[in-house]
């Protein structure tokens, strides 16, 4: 109860009062407070009696010679400045997220998504905007899709060109659709490999539905070939698919060259096929009102430009 009706008491008067007490405090003189606060004397003095009237105590002792707190204002005094304190931070956070410098930008990212890109993404969002927070959601491209709509992310990294009604997107990388062999056995690393080398290779892919629209992508470009091939092992993520590659349980597949495991038991080779292209893009609600999403889609675009 006693913190409630504290509540209440802050509640009773405004940042004025507050002002010109600490400008008294701060001068220990009325007129000086008021040439400080660039007011007249009688309004510094009705603020302060109105604040002691509105907490029901005598907060500074005047006199015509000297003006000294009391026990309650010298109590009240380490609250007070306190409070200016956090009012001041509370309007500069709200200016700075206002301008789109700090908040908070939530970035969906499908794993099977151009590797390197996000890294560099990341690292310049960092440097170009320290106030903000850039929290990384792992999910798949359809799950963005609906997450975008309803507001549970701010922008996406997704698998393919990405849009539809309510959504912006813009392709940042486009590369080659790449077959992941163990390199045991494997020469020519980088070579062009068509459907029909793979023809018979049992294949290592991610499990549904997190692989969703990766999948659907390899079954439209090896359509022609009768499909890509059987799945011998499904695995919840991309490390543990390549640990399972470079075990020999099969191969498989990967949006562009990996930028790490190449040389860690691992041959890639393009497939050399009509639509083996895999595009990464960037993806936002038409809707957004997260102010980072307009700078952070202009650095991403830059980024991606600059590769």
């Amino acid at each position: 109860m006693a913190w409630i009706d504290a509540q209440e008491a802050w509640m009773e008067f405004e940042t004025r009062h507050i002002k010109a007490f600490l400008a008294v405090c701060d001068t220990l003189n009325f007129s000086t407070a008021a040439r400080k606060l660039g007011i007249a004397q009688s309004v510094v003095s009705r603020a302060v009696a109105d604040l002691e009237a509105r907490i029901g105590a005598e907060l500074i002792l005047r006199s015509t010679r000297t003006v000294a707190l009391t026990p309650a204002g010298a109590a009240f005094l380490a609250d007070a400045r306190d409070f200016e304190e956090r009012v001041g931070a509370i309007a500069l956070n709200a200016r700075l997220v206002a301008s789109g410098q700090r908040g908070r930008l939530r970035l969906g990212i499908d794993e099977t998504a151009s590797q390197g890109l996000c890294g560099r993404l990341a690292k310049a969002f960092a440097d170009s905007f320290p106030e903000a927070h850039l929290a990384l959601v792992g999910c798949d491209s359809d799950l963005q899709r609906r997450s975008l709509l309803s507001g549970d992310l701010d922008a996406g990294i997704v698998l393919g060109s990405f849009g539809g009604p309510g959504l912006d997107s813009r392709v940042l990388a486009s590369e080659p659709l790449m077959a992941v062999f163990p390199a045991a056995g494997q020469a020519g690393a980088g070579k062009s490999v068509r459907w029909a080398d793979l023809a018979g290779r049992p294949l290592v892919l991610g499990a549904l539905p997190g692989w969703s629209a990766f999948r659907r992508l390899l079954d439209v470009c090896a359509a022609p070939a009768g499909g890509p091939g059987s799945v011998r092992c499904e695995a919840p993520g991309m490390p543990l698919v390549l640990d399972l590659v470079r075990a020999g349980l099969g191969i498989s597949f990967h949006a562009g060259a990996l930028r790490a495991g190449v040389d860690d038991g691992l041959v890639l080779h393009p497939v050399d096929a009509a639509h083996a292209t895999v595009h990464t893009s960037l993806v936002w609600s038409r809707t957004a009102r997260n102010q980072l999403v307009e700078p952070f889609v202009a650095l991403a675009q830059q980024i991606a430009g600059a590769r």
